[in-house]
């Protein structure tokens, strides 16, 4: 009986020991949370306020359904008071193209990582603004929301391979073409290596993606109005702000706003128009035909250049009323004429003889009935295998023999020389010792001595020096490499600048300036400064 009442004093005395020695815990919580403490069940908060006697070190864990849990370790060795961090949760039901997803989030500085399957829940504390999604061998995907406390969300969520892209559009239903072929509609996942995209929608302005770079693409389409262009002649080259976009008959929907445009075709007068496009609008445009030719005859042993294109044995030049330096060569007998508006449409090399004068003084010249400012050329028509002909300037008289089919060279001042200046570019601008000449192709006399002359096309510069020796006369042709498109058809087998065309209509890009075609065993030259549309059965 004494033991009995040992013990229980004993114990008694250690309570009031351990009760002597706890701390004050007050916890603010929502009302009917619960309140573990070391992972065990200690009370429930009825009114949101508990005050707990507790010393040492312990964790304490407060929950309530529709909340975030607050988890803290604690420290005790003094009265503390503890306002529980509860924040209301929102619901996010995410259904996906995948069967199973990473999502992540941070939340109080740590990175909440959980695995769902598509079509599951997940609850996140409404506060978060962002949510990441992911999955291997796929582009992590990263989402902005916006919550609200016990709210319910749904996310549709595509995630996109790493080999793939996802085409968005607004509206939907955009047809998508990769190079000119149909491929479907938007919204359309793509592998990557699908290049040069048109999305097309009527009464919406066409939209181009060059590469697939992104593993996904949100396009608004813009409205915008349609444009058609009709001309005389199919196929011409329609040419809007300076950029090639098509051929008539010609349809395109194009933002509001104001146009330059070119019609053009080979052989025929181009068109300008400036317009407003600002209502649907519709165009007739009637090209007249306008082709000059320049027939070459006996050319068999002849090579040419012109404008920096060597060919041998040239038929014919279709002409564009733009000047251009043609070197000729016959064994060893090399020279040059300039082609203009005023060279012969028939030049035959076993009749013809050309004469070059050059001079430094404002002068002019005269063969038979012609008068021409220097320096200049005349072509000299004959009949027998040589000719005499008088060449009379303002203070000389010439007395000269010319050949069939050669040349002859004057020099109406002593210590000059003489040279001749092109450019595969049409508007490049000279310039001599760094005076401007102009635009043209150019023949002309230079005291003898060290000369400078410049090309210039767009940003493009060419610089060449030349000796200038007595009575010699210099060929100088400035190449700027551009190419430009081109829309060829023919019903014949042709060969252009030596590359056989088995198919038609053809398209492929040319250098600038000329270029020649071999059909029915003659060899044309044309030029081509621009896109261009060229019809060989239009220009035979």
């Amino acid at each position: 009986m004494m033991f009995k009442k040992f013990f229980l004093l004993f114990f008694i005395s250690i309570f009031s020991f351990l009760t002597i020695f706890a701390y004050n815990v007050e916890i603010n919580s929502i009302k009917n949370s619960y309140v573990y403490i070391d992972n065990v069940y200690n009370t429930k908060s009825d009114t949101g306020k508990n005050i707990l006697n507790l010393n040492g070190h312990h964790t304490l864990k407060i929950i309530k359904d529709g909340y975030t849990d607050f988890i803290k370790d604690l420290d005790i060795n003094k009265d503390l008071k503890i306002n529980a961090y509860q924040i209301p949760l929102s619901n996010i039901l995410i259904n996906s193209n995948l069967s199973k997803i990473n999502i992540w989030y941070n939340w109080n500085n740590e990175k909440k990582e959980v695995i769902l399957n598509s079509g599951e829940s997940l609850k996140v504390p409404y506060t978060i603004k962002k949510i990441y999604i992911a999955k291997k061998g796929y582009n992590e995907k990263e989402i902005n929301i916006e919550l609200k406390p016990f709210s319910s969300t749904v996310l549709n969520i595509h995630l996109n391979s790493l080999q793939k892209c996802l085409i968005k559009t607004t509206p939907s239903n955009v047809k998508v073409y990769s190079n000119g072929t149909y491929i479907g509609t938007t919204p359309i996942e793509l592998d990557k290596n699908y290049k040069n995209l048109i999305l097309k929608k009527e009464e919406y302005v066409d939209y181009s993606i060059d590469e697939l770079l992104n593993s996904e693409y949100n396009i608004n389409l813009k409205k915008g109005k349609k444009l058609s262009i009709n001309s005389n002649i199919s196929d011409a080259i329609v040419i809007i702000n300076k950029k090639y976009t098509g051929t008539t008959p010609f349809s395109k929907t194009l933002p509001v706003d104001n146009y330059f445009i070119e019609v053009k075709k080979l052989g025929y007068d181009s068109k300008y128009l400036n317009v407003d496009l600002s209502n649907n609008l519709n165009l007739s445009i009637n090209l007249k035909k306008s082709l000059k030719k320049i027939t070459l005859l006996n050319t068999e042993n002849y090579e040419f250049n012109i404008d920096g294109k060597t060919i041998k044995g040239l038929n014919e030049i279709l002409f564009d009323n733009k000047n251009h330096l043609l070197k000729i060569k016959n064994g060893d007998s090399i020279y040059s004429i300039l082609i203009d508006e005023k060279t012969p449409e028939v030049l035959d090399f076993n009749k013809v003889g050309v004469l070059n004068v050059f001079s430094i003084k404002n002068d002019f010249a005269k063969v038979f009935d012609k008068i021409k400012n220097l320096p200049t050329q005349f072509f000299i028509n004959m009949i027998s295998e040589r000719s005499t002909v008088t060449l009379k300037t303002t203070q000389n008289y010439y007395n000269l023999i010319i050949n069939k089919g050669k040349y002859g060279n004057i020099f109406t001042e002593k210590n000059i020389g003489g040279i001749f200046v092109s450019s595969n570019i049409n508007n490049t601008s000279y310039y001599l010792d760094g005076e401007y000449i102009g635009t043209n192709p150019f023949m002309y006399g230079l005291k003898a001595g060290t000369h400078e002359i410049e090309a210039k096309n767009g940003n493009k510069i060419k610089k060449e020096q030349l000796n200038i020796k007595n009575n010699n006369v210099y060929y100088t042709n400035f190449i700027f490499d551009e190419k430009v498109p081109v829309r060829l058809y023919t019903s014949k087998k042709i060969k252009i600048n030596n590359i056989e065309i088995n198919k038609t209509p053809y398209y492929f890009y040319l250098n600038k300036g000329a270029n020649y075609i071999e059909v029915n065993n003659k060899k044309i030259v044309v030029f081509i400064y621009g896109p261009q549309s060229i019809n060989i059965d239009d220009i035979l």
